[in-house]
């Protein structure tokens, strides 16, 4: 949305698509990870992606600010259910959601690059607590892998043993696949939250993470897939990148959890996009194209 295009010709952008989404009712949200990455390339100004973030930053700020002047966004998946599920606010890997409004407030309304010197020991910690969060994912990954598949030498399963990889591929396709999975997600969240639920409860937060959250669990899904079919290297940039996946992509609902309202992610990642076909949810994700075609229509 934002490459190749200057801060004058996004003003015109954004103003164009407003008015656009208040002719169809839409409200806009960002995701507090998609913030935290774009804020987190602000903490060096030689980072090669400063001025594309920069320039993001800006946009979804007028993008997402409603007429109350309320920058709307939308949470982390395990803090929204500690919060549902256990009242209890965690406040994760952030100091303060509430500061990403701070800081976005003040780089939109202090544009020249200097003045991020002021804001620059904040911009440093989030690109510490982003870092930390890749490492995380990526040492559980490789904990995931060796425990197994001891034998495993780099970041693929069952390399040498074809039968024991095509198992576990269709099991990876069937539904006991998706309740361990679910099983999984609930004992994370009990965890992060320093809550226990009865065996009883355990499967009820189970069932509503299932059937409303297919995307985010197809996306597990493929990524398990992905070390068994090729192998996957989560060391790499671009695979560390999964986590923020992962994580965007539970803000798609496919029930009617809590909200009833539409809520559709505009993205270009293949990896999402893939994961919305798999789980028929397609309609749920859109590419930037086909959103802007469905404002236009």
């Amino acid at each position: 949305m934002v490459h190749n295009k200057n801060l004058f010709e996004l003003k015109k952008k954004i103003k164009e698509v407003l008015e656009l989404q208040k002719k169809k009712s839409i409200k806009s949200y960002a995701h507090v990870y998609v913030i935290a990455e774009l804020l987190s390339h602000l903490a060096d100004p030689r980072d090669p992606h400063f001025n594309e973030c920069k320039k993001s930053i800006l946009f979804l700020w007028d993008h997402c600010t409603d007429q109350k002047g309320k920058f709307n966004f939308i949470t982390d998946y395990d803090s929204f259910f500690a919060k549902y599920y256990f009242n209890t606010n965690i406040r994760g890997s952030f100091e303060s959601y509430d500061q990403f409004t701070q800081l976005c407030s003040y780089i939109y309304n202090n544009r020249d690059d200097h003045n991020l010197f002021d804001i620059r020991s904040d911009l440093l910690r989030i690109s510490e607590a982003v870092d930390e969060l890749e490492d995380k994912f990526i040492e559980r990954n490789k904990k995931y892998i060796k425990y197994t598949d001891p034998n495993s030498q780099d970041w693929q399963l069952y390399k040498n043993e074809k039968d024991f990889r095509k198992r576990n591929l269709k099991y990876l396709s069937s539904q006991p696949a998706i309740d361990l999975i679910a099983k999984l997600e609930v004992r994370k969240i009990e965890k992060y939250a320093g809550q226990k639920l009865s065996p009883e409860d355990k499967n009820k937060f189970a069932k509503i993470l299932k059937e409303n959250f297919k995307l985010h669990f197809m996306m597990h899904i493929n990524i398990l897939k992905k070390t068994i079919i090729s192998g996957c290297d989560f060391s790499k940039k671009k695979n560390a990148n999964l986590f923020w996946d992962l994580e965007i992509a539970s803000c798609v609902q496919t029930g009617n959890f809590r909200n009833p309202e539409r809520f559709s992610l505009v993205t270009y990642d293949k990896a999402i996009l893939e994961a919305a076909k798999d789980c028929v949810c397609r309609d749920r994700v859109l590419t930037f194209d086909e959103y802007n075609d469905y404002l236009y229509e």
